[in-house]
């Protein structure tokens, strides 16, 4: 049995797992596997086992873009109080379960059950939450303890299978490198506009933010852009806010990955899964900035070095006005560099040689 622990902040650490789970059970079809996170059930492989659990805090978010230093702290605090009793009761439970390897993307629990059970923990990932509270500690010194906390169970991994546009991770001993790991489309574009009704000539604008929402985005103002079909995954429809805008359910008849290839554009936020995406579809991308997120900077830069992308301001986006930017953006013609994207095929090969391994089975 392969135990999964995926922060349920957004959705980019349950999607790529989502996406190495897939590869593996391609690969080893009689494993059983289980996820524990707080992230939607419907984001995972059918055959995978999902138990709704808080795994950990991530961020406190404002809203989709923003997020609350004091209330993380306040929250993430609370949480670490009581991370070795979590990790004792979920040892406990799982113990004689046949629990071969523990998957982490990126809870410190993940790796505090590994040490219990006395199996290897993996973690997956470009970033530890280390690393996004480091900048926090001038304002708010009590992130200090919480990030020797962190580092202590993260220390515990027995290896970090490290995705490209990382940060330093530096807690981890053991590192090997992978390739992004990205999803694709499922059906051709052509196929993904005549199930949702729209036009071959239609230009389409993916409003994306990895399952958060902006609600101080001026919806109605995308009016005032008739030349632009914009496209807004959601829970549930509310029906057309705007004559030119569509919403579609997020877990429907279309995959996140059909929606994106089917656009001429995005609206988005840097995060890993949407930039791991975006390489993947050759999607442009209008992006926007969030402010003291330490992978910010990091995936921003990526997406206009390796692809098409340009920032917007915020004041820009709440107002709804895209339009020059847009037309900006559909303007480049700046080459897609050529990034390799089997890295959930590569780390379920990696997670297949461990778990022969711990099973005793030779090592093909």
């Amino acid at each position: 049995m392969l135990l999964a622990y995926t922060s349920g902040h957004g959705f980019g650490h349950s999607v790529r797992t989502a996406a190495v789970l897939q590869r593996l059970l391609e690969q080893r079809p009689d494993l059983a596997v289980e996820v524990a996170t707080t992230a939607p059930a419907w984001l995972f492989p059918p055959r995978v086992r999902y138990r709704r659990l808080p795994t950990d805090v991530g961020l406190v978010q404002r809203d989709g873009l923003e997020h609350d230093e004091a209330a993380t702290l306040q929250a993430v605090s609370a949480f670490l109080a009581g991370l070795d009793q979590q990790a004792d009761a979920e040892a406990a439970r799982l113990r004689g379960a046949g629990v071969r390897l523990v998957l982490g993307d990126i809870p410190a629990l993940a790796f505090e059950v590994a040490a219990r059970l006395g199996v290897p923990g993996v973690a997956l990932g470009n970033f530890s939450w280390d690393d996004i509270y480091a900048p926090f500690v001038p304002a708010w010194p009590g992130f200090g303890p919480v990030i020797e906390r962190l580092q202590a169970s993260y220390a515990k991994a027995a290896l970090l299978l490290r995705l490209p546009f990382h940060l330093p991770m530096p807690a981890f001993r053991r590192r090997e490198d992978l390739p992004l790991v990205a999803r694709h489309p499922t059906r051709p574009r052509a196929e993904t506009r005549r199930l949702l009704g729209i036009g071959a000539d239609t230009t389409v604008v993916l409003l994306a933010f990895g399952g958060f929402d902006v609600p101080s985005l001026d919806l109605a103002a995308l009016e005032r852009l008739p030349e632009f079909l914009f496209l807004r995954p959601v829970p549930a429809p509310r029906g057309r806010l705007a004559s030119n805008l569509l919403e579609v359910p997020d877990h429907g008849l279309v995959p996140f990955p059909d929606l994106l290839a089917a656009s001429d554009a995005v609206v988005t936020k840097p995060g890993y899964g949407m930039v791991a995406d975006l390489f993947a579809c050759r999607v442009p991308a209008l992006f926007a900035e969030r402010p003291r997120f330490a992978e910010y900077p990091i995936l921003a830069d990526a997406l206009q070095r390796y692809g098409r992308a340009l920032p917007i301001c915020r004041a820009e986006l709440d107002r709804g006005a895209l339009g020059p930017a847009l037309h900006r953006l559909l303007a480049l013609e700046t080459p897609w560099a050529e990034l390799p994207l089997d890295g959930a095929e590569r780390a379920a090969a990696r997670l297949v040689a461990l778990l022969a391994q711990a099973e005793g089975q030779p090592v093909r």
